[in-house]
């Protein structure tokens, strides 16, 4: 897992062009499942924790 890559992931999803978890019926690409809990943690809190 990669720092710079929550970060990306945590981008993205915040300026809505990816969902953080599979949307039925949404056509956005989707947060890797391996990354979602820590982008996750990493939106609310500004910090990583692997």
């Amino acid at each position: 897992m990669k720092a710079w890559k929550v970060k990306a992931y945590g981008v993205v999803v915040k300026a809505e062009k990816w969902d953080l978890e599979p949307i039925e019926g949404s056509i956005k690409e989707v947060v890797p499942e391996d990354y979602r809990v820590v982008v996750a943690e990493y939106m609310l809190t500004g910090e990583i924790k692997f």
